[in-house]
């Protein structure tokens, strides 16, 4: 079985892009901290690259902006292509399945500002 779970925050606005067929689909970041602790004692922080699509994809368009906390689910994937200098790169994404609001960067200002 092929299933990842992550809660984390986005590292920038995401931008919903469209195919040639009308498609709607929008790639993001996700910074989720790790149990692990680097050598200063700094909490480390994994990055992860995701796909969403239809109209999951525009509802992080529409609810989500940079610093929102998510819960995703899905399933982990690779694509590989060839650069330029003709090396292979390979990409390792989630291809979102489920989706959880958590927060949204307009709540948490609202939260600030009544402080």
């Amino acid at each position: 079985m092929n299933k990842i779970i992550l809660v984390g925050r986005l590292t920038k606005d995401p931008e919903l892009q469209t195919t040639n067929n009308g498609t709607s689909l929008i790639r993001f970041n996700v910074a989720c901290k790790s149990k692990l602790r680097d050598e200063d004692g700094e909490q480390k922080v994994d990055f992860f690259v995701c796909l969403a699509w239809r109209e999951k994809a525009e509802l992080i368009h529409k609810y989500c902006k940079k610093g929102s906390m998510l819960q995703i689910s899905g399933s982990m994937g690779s694509r590989s292509y060839e650069k330029q200098d003709g090396t292979k790169q390979t990409i390792w994404e989630i291809n979102v399945e489920d989706i959880e609001f958590l927060s949204s960067t307009n709540e948490e200002s609202a939260e600030k500002k009544e402080k």
